[in-house]
């Protein structure tokens, strides 16, 4: 956001300016320290910054706020360096509805935008600034940049969707999930809330599924499954051997593990393919499907080759520093 264009001056005193539109909305001369959404003008030239132009203040701290120069380039200045006259939202105008709220779901479309396309979750609304809304990019946590409305339309997740949500894909399903899987709420019934995403620890009554994060039940009706989507269709046909280990990636098989523990084979079926896995502590077992299975990373060993009569502790730390090198990088390969 460098300097805005097309601000009309509405009023004017003695030469100075008073009051400005921009975008359908007034702004008034204050004497007072920016908040974010004001708009401020330059009073000299600095920094890219153009004596005369407008700026719109985008973040503000204990120590001063920020915006963006001619060049888009960020700056922070202190609340002390008077080199701007501060304009606010006239008090008409705060009434204004706001299209999304705080928790709303919605889907960038604004084109060029590097997250057009993108499913960002509200949390932040203030109705001052020409960019109001803020959120949390749903694909990695992150904090998104700031909108305004016509930038944003709702999303409502539906079946067969894809959505990535802190790094993984997941597919959304309607059916009764599993011990292990997670869902996302799509109602705001109970403690849940709308569009959060849960772990379920186990199955309670009707095999309504209680939330690890909450302790909880939720209605079947009040969420959908997240699937994670395959990323590597090789582990899918991967041949285990009996004591080999795994990492449980999904649960289609009604089993009790933990998305992501680690598990060992302890038999195969020759009728379904499926095998027999335990705990590592051998505490119990399931059959699941070789879907719901990839290859546990497997450790690094390193041979070092020391003769007796010449040891060399430089020597042997320079090998282990090696092996262990080249064992991470045939397994990043």
């Amino acid at each position: 956001m460098a300097a805005l264009e097309n601000v009309k001056v509405i009023d004017a005193k003695d030469g100075v300016i008073t009051k400005i539109e921009v975008d359908g909305k007034q702004y008034e001369r204050v004497d007072q320290s920016p908040r974010e959404g004001y708009l401020i003008m330059a009073i000299e030239d600095f920094l890219d910054t153009t004596k005369g132009r407008f700026y719109e203040v985008i973040n503000t701290d204990s120590f001063g706020f920020a915006y963006e120069d001619d060049l888009n380039d960020y700056h922070t200045i202190t609340y002390y360096e008077k080199m701007f006259i501060v304009f606010a939202l006239v008090s008409k105008n705060k009434s204004e509805v706001p299209k999304f709220k705080v928790g709303d779901l919605v889907r960038v479309i604004q084109k060029y935008h590097a997250s057009n396309g993108e499913i960002i979750r509200i949390t932040k609304i203030n109705c001052c600034a020409r960019y109001p809304y803020r959120g949390i990019r749903l694909k990695n946590g992150s904090l998104s940049d700031i909108f305004k409305k016509e930038h944003l339309e709702p999303y409502t997740p539906k079946v067969g969707d894809k959505l990535t949500i802190d790094g993984v894909e997941y597919t959304l399903e309607s059916r009764k999930a599993r011990v292990g899987e997670k869902i996302i709420t799509i109602l705001d019934e109970g403690k849940h809330g709308l569009y959060n995403v849960y772990t379920v620890k186990r199955l309670g009554c009707l095999g309504m599924p209680i939330t690890k994060e909450k302790n909880c039940s939720l209605d079947h009706h009040e969420y959908m499954v997240l699937v994670p989507v395959k990323q590597n269709e090789d582990s899918e046909n991967h041949e285990y051997k009996i004591g080999d280990l795994a990492v449980v990636t999904s649960n289609t098989s009604n089993h009790e593990f933990e998305i992501g523990e680690k598990v060992r084979i302890i038999h195969r079926s020759d009728v379904t393919g499926n095998y027999r896995v335990e705990h590592l502590d051998g505490s119990d077992h399931w059959y699941v499907s070789p879907s719901e299975l990839e290859p546990a990373p497997q450790p690094i060993s390193v041979t070092v080759t020391v003769n007796i009569n010449d040891i060399n502790i430089d020597q042997i730390a320079q090998q282990i520093a090696e092996g262990l090198r080249k064992g991470l990088a045939k397994e990043r390969d």
